[in-house]
């Protein structure tokens, strides 16, 4: 058995340090999808050896209510910055990248801790551009993580290829995190592309703090 689980094991592992590019993992994507959503689900990925005290809360989503849009880059580019007056945090992911679905949760719970002045977005990139596996072939894994994540923000499923979404964006590979400000201008991108953020970038190290520093100024109206 530990015999069979070793490319598995190999191929998370490496995910993990180098980032998720889509296209280079889509031959095993399905296998990584169901580890990496298996291990948020009982909360292997985080959870300590004591972890009575940890239980995660029961969730209210049910798949077919996440609100999930297919759009092009542009467009959700475009709804990101439509939300004059608010911050905006955009959460670039999929299914097969097990760091972004680690973060996933910070995402929620920053959606539920400043409903009023902060706007959450997520994109997944899961499509890759196969013919036989459009868009459409993802949305029933998308949608189960993020109903499982308790997802109740505007969620889209990218249209175009991720690796024509990172050529044109100039990101190696996901996670990625895009801060707006209430301008609707860019304030900062959070990638692994360099070493910027050392090894990994987190939302408890790094975008929590910058945006607790975007609310300060009136961080009492929510």
């Amino acid at each position: 058995m530990l015999k069979n689980l070793l490319p598995s094991m190999v191929l998370t592992l490496s995910l993990l340090v180098t980032g998720c590019g889509d296209a280079q993992v889509d031959k095993t994507e399905d296998a990584v999808s169901d580890q990496t959503t298996e291990a948020v689900e009982s909360g292997e990925s985080e959870t300590p050896e004591n972890s009575e005290e940890t239980e995660t809360p029961a969730k209210t989503l049910a798949p077919e209510d996440v609100k999930l849009t297919q759009a092009t880059w542009d467009e959700i580019l475009s709804a990101a910055k439509s939300h004059q007056g608010k911050i905006v945090v955009l959460d670039v992911w999929s299914t097969s990248c097990p760091p972004c679905l680690r973060e996933f949760h910070n995402l929620v719970e920053l959606s539920q801790k400043h409903p009023n002045r902060v706007v959450c977005l997520s994109c997944s990139t899961d499509f890759v551009g196969i013919s036989s596996k459009p868009p459409e072939y993802y949305e029933e894994r998308v949608r189960k993580f993020l109903s499982q994540q308790d997802a109740k923000f505007d969620n889209y499923l990218c249209s175009e290829p991720a690796d024509e979404i990172f050529l044109k964006i100039d990101l190696a590979s996901i996670p990625a995190v895009y801060i707006f400000g209430e301008d609707g201008e860019l304030v900062e991108r959070f990638d692994n592309d360099t070493q910027k953020y050392g090894d990994e970038f987190t939302y408890v190290d790094h975008i929590l703090p910058k945006l607790n520093s975007l609310l300060k100024p009136t961080e009492n109206q929510d």
